[in-house]
């Protein structure tokens, strides 16, 4: 008998697809920059709170309760994509990414206690400041030269981007799946923040 494999796990907020729509015709002005990209699917673009990687299916109830206790002391918020930029940066761009605007301190907030609670239940996890964003791609480490004005350009119309607002009522605990065609993102269970 085949064992049961450990869920790979992380928390997010899924943005509606109006805003999924948006993020991929930015992804799309992006295939002309030179870059060796691995693009995130439409369906698979999200905002990360964090990242659990391999989780033993017995502490996924407790990991429940954390994220149920978190969202009930969080109240909905309202966000919009605004800008683009690369991590770690433009001279050696490794990811990269949308950016948002609207009410972040909400929005950071919310990560704070889900990982606060995370930590309480010995989930461990680095000191980097949480930097909120909606990863577009990887760049493989083959990239050959590119085109970095004309990606900086694109970054620059970016800033003004008419993005569509939307409400951010629930954040969903989330299992990846690694397959050949790429990830494929499932939502275990959604957690309703106050409304």
């Amino acid at each position: 008998m085949k064992a049961i494999s450990n869920p790979r796990l992380f928390i997010a907020i899924n943005p509606p697809l109006a805003v999924r729509e948006l993020l991929f015709k930015w992804q799309s002005r992006l295939h002309v920059s030179g870059l060796l990209v691995k693009w995130v699917e439409k369906q698979n673009l999200h905002l990360t709170l964090e990242f659990l990687g391999d989780t033993e299916w017995e502490k996924v109830e407790g990991l429940k309760e954390v994220l149920s206790k978190a969202a009930g002391q969080s109240s909905a918020f309202s966000l919009a994509v605004k800008g683009m930029g690369t991590f770690p940066n433009l001279k050696q761009p490794r990811v990269i990414w949308m950016g948002l605007t609207g009410q972040l301190e909400e929005l950071t907030h919310l990560q704070r206690n889900v990982r606060q609670g995370l930590t309480e239940q010995g989930y461990y996890f680095d000191k980097k400041p949480f930097r909120p964003h909606l990863t577009l791609g990887r760049v493989r480490d083959a990239a050959p030269a590119f085109d970095r004005q004309l990606l900086q350009e694109v970054f620059t119309s970016a800033g003004a981007i008419d993005s569509p607002e939307w409400r951010v009522e629930r954040i969903d605990l989330m299992q990846s799946e690694l397959g050949r065609p790429g990830p494929r993102y499932t939502v275990l269970e959604s957690f309703p923040l106050r409304t």
